[in-house]
């Protein structure tokens, strides 16, 4: 297994997971394509406010298993986007090993927040955001939102984290 950031061999089969997952809109969906080709999208991009989109895909035997993104707005704070492991590979521990990527990467980029918003039935997840110490800091109707400071937990982090961006493991 590897973790690579999503390019255009897995394209495809990253928006077939995050589609069995989320059930995202077209438009919801063009961030994926946007973060391969910036210079292409780049209205896209603009329009919706992203300074920076990056994704980066859990590969098992040439499979998409898993995905992580992380948008940013502003230099402050990143959105982890996308985030999910495949049914079939649950329970395994790899949403650990993205959401320490997806964690690692803002905190290389000095940004103090990372935000993200779940549905209510996804419950796995929010037992995972909340064992890293994401705070829920708002509900809107059946959208939950987290919020991970990194002042709060720069010592808890700090030493867990090489200063590579891919995970191998074989």
């Amino acid at each position: 297994m590897e973790i690579v950031e999503l390019n255009e061999t897995y394209l495809n089969d990253a928006i077939r997971l995050v589609e069995k997952i989320f059930n995202p809109s077209k438009n919801d969906k063009l961030s994926l394509t946007a973060s391969i080709y910036p210079e292409k999208y780049q209205n896209y991009l603009q329009k919706n406010g992203f300074i920076e989109l990056k994704y980066y895909v859990l590969v098992d035997e040439e499979n998409v298993i898993g995905i992580t993104g992380l948008y940013a707005y502003d230099d402050e704070s990143y959105w982890l986007g996308w985030f999910c492991i495949d049914e079939k590979y649950r329970n395994k521990g790899l949403g650990h090993v993205l959401l320490n990527l997806s964690i690692s990467y803002a905190s290389n980029r000095k940004c103090l927040y990372l935000y993200t918003e779940e549905l209510d039935e996804f419950k796995i997840a929010r037992k995972l955001y909340e064992k890293y110490g994401f705070e829920l800091y708002k509900r809107e109707g059946k959208f939950i939102y987290y919020k991970f400071d990194f002042a709060k937990h720069k010592d808890k982090f700090v030493s867990v984290f090489s200063d590579t961006d891919v995970y191998k493991k074989d």
